[in-house]
C-alpha cells in the first residue's frame, strides 16, 4: 500500500454557476482517485487582489491521496481545464480555481508550487477553513483546538510551533 498524504484544497469560483463549478471540480477530483475526507460549507467571499470583479464562492476540502504535491498540482490544473476555466488576467475572474493550501508533510517549495499557500496569512476565511479541516491526528491540530483563527497574523502562527 502506498503512503497516504493529506492535503487541504481551496476551491473558488466567481463566474457562471459558481456552486456548480465547485461541485463539478470536487466530483472530477474524486473520479481521479482523490479521497475526500471532509468538506466545508460553501461561503461567499470578496475578491482579494482585484476588487472590480464578482464575489467568489469558496469551499475547502480535506483530501487523502498518494500523489506528490506536484502530481496533485497537475491534477488540479487538469480539473480546472475540465471545468472550462477560461483565461482572463492575473487574479481575474474565473470559473474555477483550485489551490493547495496545506500538506500533512509540512512545507513544499519549487518554482511552480508553494505549500503552505502564500495567501493563507492574508485571508481570515482561509484560516477558518484550515482550522476546520486539519485532521485531528496531525501534529498541527492541537494548535487549532482553542485557537481564535481571526487573530492569526501569519501562517507561521500555526505551522511552526
Amino acid at each position: 500500500m502506498h503512503f497516504q498524504f493529506y492535503y487541504i484544497l481551496i476551491l473558488g469560483s466567481n463566474l457562471g454557476d459558481r456552486q456548480q463549478h465547485i461541485r463539478a471540480a470536487i466530483d472530477d477530483l474524486k473520479l481521479n482517485g482523490l479521497i475526500v475526507e471532509k468538506e466545508t460549507a460553501m461561503i461567499k467571499t470578496a475578491p482579494a487582489l482585484v476588487k472590480s470583479q464578482p464575489d467568489y464562492i469558496n469551499a475547502g476540502i480535506l483530501i487523502r491521496t498518494d500523489r506528490s504535491p506536484i502530481d496533485l498540482l497537475s491534477l488540479a490544473k487538469e480539473t480546472e481545464k475540465t471545468i472550462k476555466r477560461s483565461k482572463t488576467y492575473r487574479f481575474g475572474p474565473r470559473e474555477i480555481d483550485i489551490d493547495i493550501v496545506w500538506w500533512s508533510e509540512g512545507e513544499y517549495l519549487d518554482s511552480s508550487l508553494q505549500i503552505p499557500h502564500p495567501g493563507n496569512n492574508s485571508r481570515g476565511w482561509v484560516r477558518e477553513i484550515l482550522a476546520d479541516l486539519i485532521p485531528p491526528e496531525s501534529p498541527q491540530a492541537q494548535y487549532y483546538k482553542n485557537m481564535n483563527v481571526k487573530s492569526i497574523q501569519s501562517t507561521d502562527d500555526f505551522i511552526k510551533k
